[in-house]
């Protein structure tokens, strides 16, 4: 019986002949022809006796024919390859991840190639890094020094990497909001809209300020002087800008103009100006979306030529619902989903997988510019790079081709494309991020293992009963993905470790909630006795051990005090009666 090939993503057309070809085809020079009548990005590869030819589009669909090949010459350099043609190309023209380098976790540049290979193998064709803070601007060391920021000659080498392989790397600047970690400093701190600080679940410290104030001058000319350094170290025509979550903007500085001229009108002028300054610099900005979604007064503010992105991370996300606004303002767009790995160490498998499959399903029909795929690092950015592989390749998969792509088996392709030939990884990470399914609320977003910081274990109406009872198929559901991870063979050591390691943080989660749930009098674990806190501390210390070890070896220094400060915060929010060790706070900035 032929060995059919397992691809990723899965073309839109693959025939197989009866016989197989030797495997010393893949050594034969390769035949090429051009054919412009192909849709773009497309081509079509044929395998048989002959030798191996490929038509092809265009360039780019030249390489992806490649990355097909090597994927067929990967699972049978031992075996006869079978007979066969495969057509394709893309169901979306633009498909992109973005990854979160400004919150706590910095890959070195060579694992960035690395992933930026990854990425082009799966026929992902568009790439961003987020930044807040994390380039070196020659004028602000002071908010970038401890970050292992990026310099101007990493970025044009990553953009030429790029490239070379048909992927466009947009920047992804914050221009508005998310800037705490530039406006905690002075001189910055008189730009913001709020000064004295301004209090959200995602600010480490609720004395940060959050957005720069978009009436005042100056916010203006520094973000000028930020981007005009910038923005020539990529040769991409879109600019990603940010603009999210501003809800600071009209109760601080700005007031007084948001109350005569209206917030939005101020929100649409500031981005003009971003907007203008992009434009010097030959690029057509982005924003995110959630500011003016479903608000036609601020869409028919904006300039026609900004490109809205709308942003949602639920399974069942209105993403078509939200986007009409911007279709009867005459506005572009994209679809933004997510991996889901915020706040989290152990993934969320079912909601990253129907997110995904809802963001690119509404884009083909609303025919969006495209779809990003990110992975934010909010809360620390604990989260394993093994559990984020999953998500990016199933958007990479389902962008390409949906119908075909929508219920694939990920899981073999991952072990052989992503976690180096280790049979039964993949399944066994995708099952440790449904263990939260036991706990979590009725929209599959919070859970007591990913929110413990919280101080507070269980959803809305359930009884400690319930709960405990939740807890027990949780547990029951650990031991068995703690098997599994010891029967694993050939899996890769960091690959290995980093699964250890969200497991035995879901043990942790686990023996805190039960200790919670056992007592009728107790409703927070602040309030858990001191001897029970003091065994939970050494358990949490056990587990900031091994993800230290983890994030020392394979990231590099910037952003790691404060993940730490993260951990501090869950620390003294949970366990009150006893001081966070000094050791973590100390031993490296």
């Amino acid at each position: 019986m032929l060995q059919k090939p397992i691809l990723l993503p899965i073309p839109k057309k693959m025939s197989f002949g009866d016989k197989c070809v030797a495997n010393e085809v893949f050594s034969n020079e390769i035949t090429f022809e051009s054919n412009s009548d192909l849709p773009s990005e497309g081509y079509l590869l044929v395998v048989n006796a002959e030798g191996i030819k490929i038509t092809y589009a265009d360039e780019a669909g030249k390489f992806y024919a490649r990355q097909t090949l090597q994927q067929l010459q990967m699972q049978y350099q031992n075996n006869d390859c079978p007979i066969l043609e495969i057509e394709d190309y893309p169901d979306i023209a633009i498909r992109g991840v973005s990854l979160d380098v400004s919150r706590d976790r910095i890959p070195p540049f060579e694992d960035l190639l690395k992933f930026v290979d990854l990425l082009a193998s799966w026929k992902i064709n568009t790439f961003s890094l987020y930044f807040e803070h994390v380039f070196a601007y020659k004028n602000h060391e002071i908010f970038w020094k401890n970050a292992s920021p990026f310099t101007a000659e990493d970025i044009k080498k990553l953009d030429n990497y790029c490239k070379e392989r048909f992927i466009d790397l947009i920047p992804a600047q914050e221009t508005l909001g998310h800037l705490a970690r530039i406006l905690c400093h002075e001189p910055y701190r008189q730009l913001a809209e709020c000064p004295e600080g301004f209090s959200a679940m995602w600010q480490l410290r609720e004395s940060d300020p959050f957005s720069l104030c978009p009436t005042d001058p100056k916010s203006l000319e520094f973000m000028e002087e930020l981007l005009d350094e910038l923005l020539p170290n990529f040769s991409s025509e879109y600019f990603l800008c940010g603009g999210d979550e501003t809800a600071d903007i009209g109760i601080g500085r700005s007031k007084d103009i948001c109350d005569k001229i209206g917030k939005d009108k101020v929100y649409a002028d500031y981005f003009r100006e971003i907007s203008r300054i992009a434009k010097k610099h030959g690029k057509k900005i982005i924003i995110y979306a959630d500011m003016v979604k479903n608000n036609s007064t601020a869409c028919n503010y904006l300039p026609k030529d900004i490109i809205l992105a709308e942003w949602g991370y639920e399974r069942n996300y209105p993403f078509a619902k939200n986007a009409k606004t911007f279709i009867d303002s005459d506005l572009r767009f994209f679809f933004l989903s997510s991996n889901n790995n915020f706040y989290t160490l152990g993934g969320r498998t079912y909601r990253w997988r129907g997110n995904i499959a809802n963001a690119v399903k509404s884009a083909i029909e609303l025919n969006a510019l495209g779809v990003f795929n990110h992975e934010f690092g909010d809360f620390g950015h604990w989260t394993q790079f093994s559990f984020s592989l999953p998500g990016f390749a199933y958007g990479a998969a389902v962008s390409w081709n949906f119908k075909d792509n929508e219920n694939m088996d990920i899981a073999s392709a991952l072990d052989l494309f992503a976690y180096e030939k280790c049979e039964n990884a993949a399944d066994l990470i995708m099952d440790i991020g449904k263990i939260y399914l036991h706990t979590s609320e009725s929209n599959d977003a919070d859970s007591l293992f990913y929110l413990f910081y919280r101080g507070m274990f269980g959803a809305e109406n359930v009884s400690k009963a319930e709960l405990a009872d939740r807890l027990a198929k949780a547990e029951e559901d650990l031991i068995s993905c703690t098997y599994r991870l010891q029967k694993l063979r050939n899996c890769p050591e960091r690959v290995r470790q980093e699964i250890a390691a969200a497991l035995q943080y879901i043990s942790f989660a686990i023996h805190t909630a039960k200790e919670l749930v056992q007592r009728d009098d107790v409703v927070k674990v602040c309030e858990l006795p001191f001897e029970i806190q003091k065994d939970l501390t050494e358990e949490f210390c056990s587990v900031i051990d091994s993800l230290l070890k983890i994030r020392d070896k394979y990231y590099l220094i910037g952003g790691r005090h404060e993940a730490i400060l993260y951990l501090k915060r869950y620390w003294e929010t949970c366990f009150n009666q006893i001081k966070f060790p000094k050791k973590y706070l100390s031993d490296k900035l």
